[in-house]
């Protein structure tokens, strides 16, 4: 490759990473994303009222609650007085109106993560992680919404940081334990084998486990940039077709993948206190500074 194609791909590049940044940026501002959360409360058996919401809410148990027989993992008991209402979405897209007074439960099956009620500009998400349930309300009002106006932040596009590695997959998924943003609460994580790759800076070599599915493979991993310059862990797509290849000629094939760490994110817990994110699974670390890549969010 001559010096002036060699340029030409790497303003290319960097132009489709700044439009990666961009549509990275609209995703965050949407009016219910992930800068609306404006708490978490895990459920219990007790009934409680949650600020700026209506009704009470209680985690009961659910019928027959055998994970080889019951379909039901949580079922939630919302008490609505007069004078109190809801709006609920239901599986066909069309919503349901609720009012008080008005006892119901509501189930969440085995699978099912979400379900979604709505007050005004607040949607009150319904969500089971590790084993519990909590109430997540999503405010399209809510300040840190409105104070993000521009970018997330980012190290400079850094072509050396796309990496060639070797993917190992193993014979069958593995489910790994792994810890979550919120202390005292674990999960699992879909390992779909190993990538094996050079470090740009050093040229150690280094071996991390891969997650996802074989159709959309993920980096979540630390680096030593972690608490000074990034947060305290990032996540970076693997993909089969390397990204040099602007003209796009198609999947490598085999087991060749590349990891580019210019678009390794932060995770929604970095922006706010309420998120549940995974955390890397054990062992996960590049004993590097990954100079590439968004930073820490203001």
């Amino acid at each position: 490759m001559s010096q002036d194609t060699a340029t030409q791909h790497k303003d290319q590049l960097s132009r489709l990473w700044q439009k990666w940044r961009q549509e990275r940026a609209e995703a965050l501002r949407e009016p219910h994303g992930w800068l609306s959360l404006t708490n978490l409360v895990w459920l219990g058996p007790e009934a409680i009222h949650i600020e700026g919401l209506p009704g009470t809410w209680a985690s009961v148990d659910a019928p027959n609650n055998d994970a080889k027989t019951s379909t039901v993992a949580h079922r939630i008991h919302l008490s609505l007085a007069a004078g109190e209402h809801l709006s609920r979405s239901l599986p066909s897209g069309e919503t349901a109106q609720l009012h008080g007074p008005l006892e119901l439960d509501i189930e969440l099956e085995r699978g099912q993560e979400n379900k979604v009620f709505s007050e005004g500009p607040i949607l009150i998400e319904l969500a089971s992680r590790g084993g519990r349930v909590a109430v997540r309300p999503r405010d399209s009002s809510s300040p840190k919404l409105a104070g993000f106006t521009g970018l997330v932040p980012a190290y400079p596009f850094t072509p050396s940081w796309i990496v060639e590695a070797t993917f190992h997959p193993y014979d069958e998924p593995r489910v790994m334990p792994i810890l979550t943003a919120q202390p005292g609460l674990e999960s699992t994580a879909r390992a779909q084998g190993t990538v094996t790759f050079t470090i740009p800076e050093g040229g150690a070599v280094v071996e991390l486990v891969a997650i996802g599915s074989p159709d959309g493979l993920s980096l979540n991993f630390t680096d030593e940039t972690n608490g000074d310059t990034t947060s305290a862990w990032r996540i970076a797509p693997i993909v089969n077709t390397s990204p040099f290849d602007v003209a796009g000629g198609g999947d490598a094939g085999g087991a060749q993948v590349w990891i580019d760490f210019n678009r390794a994110k932060n995770f929604p817990a970095h922006f706010t206190a309420f998120g549940t994110c995974p955390r890397p699974v054990k062992g996960n670390h590049i004993p590097a500074r990954v100079e590439a890549g968004e930073l820490r969010p203001e």
